[in-house]
């Protein structure tokens, strides 16, 4: 419970501060950044339903300084402010052993979740999966294999 208030506040306060700021559109990609200052984002990949077209992307995110990625799934059209599963994995390729998942229900994003600490990822790739619920009940869901691989 205490993780889901704590998404739910942080999100919207950043996606206010925002909106704010620099106007509509834009508070979805400020909550993007969620891993940590030392974060950068590598890559954002789409994930797609049939009906409702694009609802969410995998964000990738490179620490130089943890040697560590970072991924989140931010939903997006139909699945945005919509409470259901939202779910973003990550793990390095070459061993799925070493994963790291965020599960649950959620209105906007799932994660931020890790590769393994102590576990030098510098030219090493990721593998990463997110999915989110959409309001007919079904799942949209996408894996990506050997991502950011460096």
């Amino acid at each position: 419970m205490k993780n889901i208030l704590r998404k739910t506040g942080l999100v919207l306060a950043v996606a206010l501060a925002a909106m704010t700021v620099a106007g509509p559109g834009t508070a979805q990609a400020a909550v993007t950044g969620n891993c940590g200052s030392s974060y950068v984002r590598v890559g954002h990949w789409p994930i797609d339903d049939s009906k409702y077209g694009r609802v969410g992307y995998v964000d990738v995110y490179w620490s130089s300084t943890a040697k560590r990625n970072c991924a989140v799934m931010n939903a997006t059209g139909a699945a945005y402010d919509f409470a259901a599963v939202k779910s973003v994995g990550i793990w390095p390729s070459s061993d799925s052993s070493k994963n790291d998942n965020d599960y649950g229900n959620y209105r906007y994003y799932a994660g931020p979740v890790y590769t393994p600490k102590g576990y030098d990822m510098t030219g090493k790739c990721v593998d990463i999966g997110g999915q989110t619920q959409v309001p007919d009940g079904s799942m949209a869901f996408e894996d990506f294999a050997n991502k950011h691989c460096g």
